[in-house]
């Protein structure tokens, strides 16, 4: 079973790398989350997936403006 914190980083790759953005996800998690809990999420995307979260954020929401 899942810690919360990777369930989140997962949520959020998923929103980030699937066929369209999450954006629904990515505002929810955002939004609802205390700031502990992100900077938790955030080691646990970087743990997880060797990536910055806010790195990827920032070259999908590039590549989407692109398009």
């Amino acid at each position: 079973m899942m810690e919360p914190r990777e369930r989140d980083a997962k949520l959020l790759r998923d929103a980030l790398h699937g066929p369209a953005l999450g954006s629904d996800i990515l505002i929810e998690v955002f939004c609802t989350r205390s700031s502990s809990q992100l900077q938790c999420i955030k080691q646990a995307y970087r743990s997880q997936y060797n990536r910055n979260i806010e790195q990827d954020i920032s070259l999908k929401a590039h590549s989407t403006l692109k398009e």
